[in-house]
């Protein structure tokens, strides 16, 4: 399921539908839905002039990052 809406003007919007799918079965289903989307508008997303990822060494031996041994292996 997707859903793509422009918003023009602030406010609240009631998106309703039904969803229709089937089990590992086959069996079919229908499931409906309502819910309300607030678009509030406080700024404009501006991309950045330059990236905030940095690309360097490696982490190595550096015995200052702790906690993340999961992410390292």
């Amino acid at each position: 399921m997707g859903l793509e809406m422009e918003v023009e003007r602030e406010g609240d919007y009631r998106v309703a539908g039904t969803l229709e799918a089937e089990d590992l079965a086959g069996n079919p289903f229908t499931l409906p839905f309502v819910f309300q989307i607030n678009a509030a508008f406080t700024k404009w997303y501006v991309v950045p002039p330059y990236t905030p990822y940095v690309v360097g060494e490696g982490l190595g031996d550096d015995r200052t990052f702790v906690g993340r041994a999961e992410l390292l292996h």
